[in-house]
């Protein structure tokens, strides 16, 4: 057994963490930058946190805060709706239903810059391709039903690289700089792309694939490769000359929630294999080793919940650390668990 899946096999409840707002935690991730790879994203109601994975030795410690309350109110209005890293992942976009993005920089729990673009519509998704300076945020267009609108900024800068309207209800984007090119996926099922051009903002989306279901995220893990999310599925994709391919795909079950995975990816480039992690509605976390022969849940975690509240807490989403010794699992109630890989390779190998 390699070192990766015996940590995953032998992952052991480390401890609870009761965020402050207390709501549903909508999304937690790991920062994949070189150097701060210790750092978890999570974001509920009106608030981000940014917690260190490794603090202390080993433990799970909130470092940095951001509050949604714009000057002059009492209370927060506008709720936050997406988050990612950005940049050198020291700093992390917010945006709200209000249609603004707020730029942070986790150091100072600070807001660097914020930008206004949407016209005011929900923010719905926000995506930065690793270490890259630019973003894509995505949101209904107000001046056309069942059409969206996707800008593309520069979070150093703090400009807009491009505004591209999409005739599609669009639920997911990513944008590649060094291609120019920016990928989204849609209600319908499709994967499409546009190429970015600053002088011509009105070029048209081509679509490259189609799935059977809503598309939920587009992830790149290589110059071509793609994990592509659709409802309970997880399609290992790769692009060339514009045509998407299936090269294999995990089914999670039925029970699976969202778009609350996390994966690490065992190098191999012709034959990777993937750990994969998921949430479900039944309080657990299921762990997957998937490769193009075997889908196979190699562990099972269960959260312990609250029994007084009368039913098992939804896992809402999943995070693996680089080194996949530890795990947090976060619920619809403002819980994180964190999991760590304990140390017994020599009974698992003998």
């Amino acid at each position: 057994m390699n070192p990766t899946e015996n940590a995953l096999t032998n992952m052991k409840l480390d401890g609870i963490i009761k965020e402050t707002h207390k709501l549903p935690i909508k999304n937690v991730s790991m920062n994949r930058s070189n150097g701060v790879e210790n750092l978890m994203l999570t974001s509920a109601a009106f608030e981000v946190s940014i917690y260190d994975n490794n603090h202390c030795n080993g433990h799970l410690d909130l470092m940095s805060h951001f509050l949604n309350k714009k000057k002059g109110e009492k209370e927060p209005k506008d709720a936050v709706t997406s988050s990612c890293w950005i940049r050198d992942g020291k700093h992390v976009a917010a945006g709200d239903s209000a249609g603004l993005i707020h730029v942070i920089s986790i150091t100072n729990s600070r807001v660097m810059a914020t930008y206004d673009g949407h016209s005011g519509c929900k923010i719905n998704h926000l995506c930065n391709l690793l270490d890259s300076d630019y973003f894509s945020s995505t949101s209904d267009d107000s001046k056309k039903a069942g059409s969206s609108v996707i800008r593309i900024w520069n979070s150093k800068t703090h400009s807009s690289l491009a505004t591209i309207h999409v005739g599609a209800k669009v639920t997911c984007s990513l944008y590649d700089h060094n291609q120019k090119v920016l990928y989204c996926g849609d209600s319908s099922g499709h994967v499409m792309t546009i190429s970015v051009n600053q002088d011509d903002p009105s070029t048209e989306a081509t679509v490259i694939y189609k799935f059977s279901q809503s598309v939920s995220s587009i992830q790149n893990i290589s110059k071509n490769k793609f994990l592509i999310h659709c409802k309970h599925k997880l399609h290992l994709c790769q692009v060339d000359n514009n045509m998407l391919e299936v090269k294999s795909t995990l089914s999670f079950g039925q029970r699976s929630v969202g778009c609350n995975y996390d994966y690490h990816m065992m190098d191999g480039e012709l034959a990777p294999t993937f750990y994969v992690a998921v949430g479900t509605r039944d309080a657990e976390v299921l762990i997957y080793r998937w490769t193009a022969e075997e889908n196979k849940v190699i562990k099972k975690l269960l959260p312990p919940t609250n029994k007084k509240q009368g039913a098992a807490a939804v896992v809402k989403g999943v995070a693996l650390s680089h080194d996949c010794k530890s795990l947090m699992a976060v619920s619809d109630d403002g819980v994180i668990w964190r999991f760590v890989g304990q140390e017994e390779a020599g009974e698992e190998q003998a």
